[in-house]
């Protein structure tokens, strides 16, 4: 059964991330938006989300902001969700950074 992940977030570089490490697994399906009223248009476009990957931080829609459109909606408000803080999503970023680095 094929899984899809929509991961929203502003860095094409955790978006790389994402696909890396997704790749592995033949069963997932990544899809992108980077930002929440992207993020708003592909939970309409495809169907039956399994999980959302959510940046709070972010130009036109923040993540909270589109936490809260979603909920209000029933075909997506038991999509389950994850987010990190602001000073986790730095140390994500760096650690991405470092990564991309080594394997360039």
């Amino acid at each position: 059964m094929l899984r899809k992940i929509l991961a929203v977030d502003d860095s094409a570089l955790i978006h790389q991330m994402y696909k890396l490490f997704l790749s592995r697994y033949k069963s997932c399906k990544l899809v992108s938006a980077m930002n929440g009223l992207e993020a708003l248009d592909r939970l309409a476009q495809e169907e039956a989300i399994d999980l959302i990957l959510l940046d709070i931080n972010m130009p036109v829609m923040n993540g909270l902001e589109f936490l809260q459109r979603v909920q209000k909606e029933a075909a997506y408000k038991d999509i389950p969700s994850s987010s990190s803080p602001p000073r986790a999503r730095k140390r994500t970023r760096s650690a991405a950074s470092r990564w991309a680095r080594a394997v360039t």
